[in-house]
């Protein structure tokens, strides 16, 4: 289900819309994690295996577009695992794997390095991870 949301895509357009309108902050809810564990075992909050990260992924299409951010979480909101199948082959298959959902609210805030008076930064410094 969650493929469905082409999240991937839908992070491009996102970072094209803030390159074109440069916010000083954007707030992000429902900023989601999901990972998975193959082979289920039923045991609430292990699967760590990301499927999808989506405020990485708009931290990536951002950063391709040179847009320099500084990210800041919030507190985790829902975070929950249950069993389910990751594809229609692993239902056929009966291959049944732990999806777990973690959700935060994120602040990213827009970083120039004429705030603070320095030089550009180089590429590889430019975005502060957590």
């Amino acid at each position: 289900m969650v493929r469905f949301t082409d999240f991937p895509a839908r992070a491009e357009s996102l970072a094209r819309e803030i390159e074109s309108a440069q916010p000083d902050l954007i707030g992000l809810q429902e900023a989601e994690v999901w990972r998975s564990q193959t082979p289920a075992d039923f045991v609430p909050g292990n699967a760590e295996h990301v499927e999808y990260d989506f405020v990485r992924l708009l931290l990536d299409a951002l950063s391709a577009r040179a847009c320099t951010t500084l990210k800041w979480s919030g507190p985790t909101g829902v975070d929950v695992e249950i069993p389910g199948f990751l594809s229609e082959s692993d239902y056929l298959g009966g291959v049944l794997s732990d999806i777990r959902l973690t959700e935060h609210e994120v602040i990213l805030a827009a970083f120039r390095s004429e705030d603070l008076g320095t030089e550009a930064l180089k590429p590889a410094e430019r975005s502060v991870r957590q």
